[in-house]
């Protein structure tokens, strides 16, 4: 979900028109984002440069855990072992 790169976004509808169970939306759809967080176990956030990061606090808010690397504000809002639940 989303766009970038022109080069990945061909990747991503080249994978796309293969078939199968690998699905891909390449444009911004809040909605679509919405149900994909509702819908998922956890979140794959594998960025090397994240000044904020709010991806990664949409899918806490809808129980999906954060699988993200170590930089900017990524590692300022994703805690080993904490869950922001009381």
């Amino acid at each position: 979900l989303g766009t970038g790169k022109k080069s990945y976004e061909a990747k991503v509808k080249k994978v796309m028109g293969k078939g199968g169970r690998t699905a891909a939306v390449v444009k911004f759809a809040p909605r679509v984002a919405r149900m994909i967080f509702a819908g998922s176990d956890y979140l794959l956030v594998p960025s090397r440069f994240e000044p904020c990061g709010l991806i990664q606090m949409q899918g806490m808010a809808y129980g999906a855990v954060p699988i993200v690397a170590s930089t900017g504000g990524l590692v300022d809002t994703v805690k080993e072992g904490v869950t922001g639940f009381h």
